[in-house]
This record gives C-alpha cells, structure tokens and sequence, in this order.
C-alpha cells in the first residue's frame, strides 16, 4: 500500500513538473523578436544600400522593440553576403538588404551561384528602386533623348559607360540600343562611380549613373540629364524634370537598382507579415522619407507577396533580353 502511494504521488509529481514546464517560454513559442536582428549587407560600408540599411536600422528602433544590427559581409559580386543568408536559419534574425538587385536577377546569368535567389529566399519587402539617370557631358550638343539616338543612328553607334561589364548597367545599355535601333557600346569600368568620373571628362558619349551619382555633376553643370529608366519620373530634385524611358514608348522591364529585403526560405508566414508590417511604418516614418531624400533614393513601397512575384519577373525578363544579346553565359 504505502509503495503503491508513493507510485501515484511520484505520478502526480512528474505531471506537475511537466504541466510547469508547459507554461515556460520556448523557442517556439516566444514573441518575435527576442534578440537583436541581424540586417546584412552584402557591400563595403558607405554605399547606397549600405546608408539605406542604417537609415532602416535607425529608424526601425521606434517600431521594433529589439535592435536591428547593420552588418557589412562584402564580396565576391555580393555573392559572400547572400551565401551567408541564404544559409542561416529561417527563424528571422538574419536577414538581407538588398535582395532583388542585379545580384539576383543578372548574375544568375553571369555566374555559378551557390545558391538559388529565387528559391532560397523568402521576399519581406521592397523599399527602394533607383534607377539609372542617362546623361551626357555638359559640352555635349545633345540636349535630348531623341538628339542622341539620332546622332548615334547616324555616326554607327554610341558608348556608353556603364559601372561593370556583365551589369545591370551594361544591360540597359544594350537593351537602349536595341529597343531604340542604334548601336550601343557599353564602357565598363570596376564601379558607378568610375563611370560616371569618365563621362564627365567626356571619353564616353553617353553614361549610366545612380541619381546620387550624378546629382552632384548635374548641379555643378557638369553633366546634363536625358532620361531615367524607371516607369514614374523622379521626385526628388532635381530630378522632377526628367522624362522617363517609359515615355519615350518602351514597354519592357524597368531598369533600377532594386533594395528590397529577403530572409532564407522556411522563414514562417507569421514572421514574415510582423517583419512586413513593422517596416512599412519605417518607409511612412518622416524621419525615413528625409533620409531617403537626402540619398536620392526614391521610396517605391512593395509588399512581400507582390516584391516577391516582382523580383521573379525581373529575373525572367532580364535573363530573356540577356539571351537576346548574347550576354547570357548560363
């Protein structure tokens, strides 16, 4: 009798303890987020999307109750930051900035990747498209669009400088020429930067540049803008004026430099809608907008399931175009 007691007393024990260690908090049911959140960049520290994840970071820390952490994992053509993610666990504390740039829409056709960017990862948001302004040296005497594809028509072809050879910017390039019937000669150089140094000093006709960029060398009147290749024409002065690509009748994909943000597939719906959710106040929160204009970088908001089925589109497009041009090498 007293050993069948102390069986049912120990049996009472155990379920207590377990009905106890029940109610504590677990991986799996705790609230998201418990600890910092690492938001990495796959580029050197200072560059577009480099200032756009500070300004996110900054921001986020009166709407996301842990902090979100910059980290710089620079490269190999972005590809060191993205493995990194793409790798991680799904569990939403490491996530990319940046997705749905050239990295993953052009360079899957330029390289072997360790990773698939349409699969691997799980889009969150899309912050930013800047595209490129088309421009001309100040001495130039094309003072339009039209001017320029005119003269190229006529001389046989244009150059073009654009950041790297096998870019997003050489593509645009090549596409200009190919929607608009010209020759275009792209220029590489190792960056935009570069690029748009030599075009001001007038070795190329034409180059491609970022707004920020260029926006220093259109104010000083050193350069002189034609074009930009986003859908809408730019709000942010003094790029209000500039007509944009798709005005001129080309129906294709735009060309922009996408910052979006991505997190490694399996990250669940849950996590994604908070994340979604949390940085749609940021990209409303004036002190972002202020930011954001002082880079030239445009805010073009995109949700999760529309950037997602976005940056799939650009991959196809681009990809067609680069089989088009024989720029495509896989």
């Amino acid at each position: 009798m007293r050993r069948g007691n102390f069986s049912l007393k120990g049996l009472l024990g155990v379920l207590l303890i377990v009905t106890l260690m029940s109610l504590l908090p677990s991986e799996s049911n705790a609230a998201y987020p418990e600890k910092a959140i690492e938001l990495v960049v796959p580029n050197p520290p200072g560059g577009s999307t480099d200032v756009l994840a500070r300004l996110v970071s900054k921001t986020a820390a009166k709407y996301v109750p842990q902090p979100i952490v910059v980290i710089n994992k620079a490269g190999g053509s972005e590809v060191i930051g993205r493995e990194y993610v793409a790798h991680a666990r799904p569990d939403g504390y490491t996530l990319l900035m940046g997705y749905g740039s050239g990295a993953d829409v052009v360079s899957p056709y330029n390289m072997k990747l360790p990773y698939d960017p349409l699969t691997d990862f799980k889009a969150i948001c899309r912050f930013s498209a800047h595209p490129y302004v088309l421009c001309v040296p100040s001495s130039s005497p094309y003072s339009t669009f039209e001017e320029l594809v005119d003269a190229a028509k006529k001389k046989g072809s244009l150059t073009i400088a654009s950041a790297i050879k096998g870019s997003l910017s050489d593509l645009c390039s090549q596409v200009l020429g190919l929607k608009f019937e010209f020759k275009a000669v792209p220029i590489g150089f190792s960056g935009g930067a570069e690029a748009v140094t030599n075009l001001v000093g007038g070795q190329t006709d034409a180059g491609l540049g970022h707004p920020s960029e260029v926006v220093g060398h259109i104010k000083a009147g050193r350069l002189r803008p034609l074009l930009v290749t986003s859908k809408e024409r730019i709000q942010i002065s003094p790029f209000q004026g500039i007509p944009s690509l798709f005005e001129k009748g080309y129906d294709g994909p735009e060309f922009a430099a996408v910052k979006g943000v991505g997190a490694p597939k399996g990250l669940s719906d849950d996590v994604v809608g908070y994340l979604e959710e949390k940085f749609k106040l940021v990209s409303e929160d004036q002190e972002f907008i202020d930011g954001m204009n002082q880079v030239v970088q445009p805010i073009l908001w995109m949700g999760a399931k529309e950037f997602q089925a976005y940056v799939a589109d650009l991959n196809a497009a681009y990809g067609k175009y680069m089989r088009e041009l024989g720029m495509a090498k896989y």
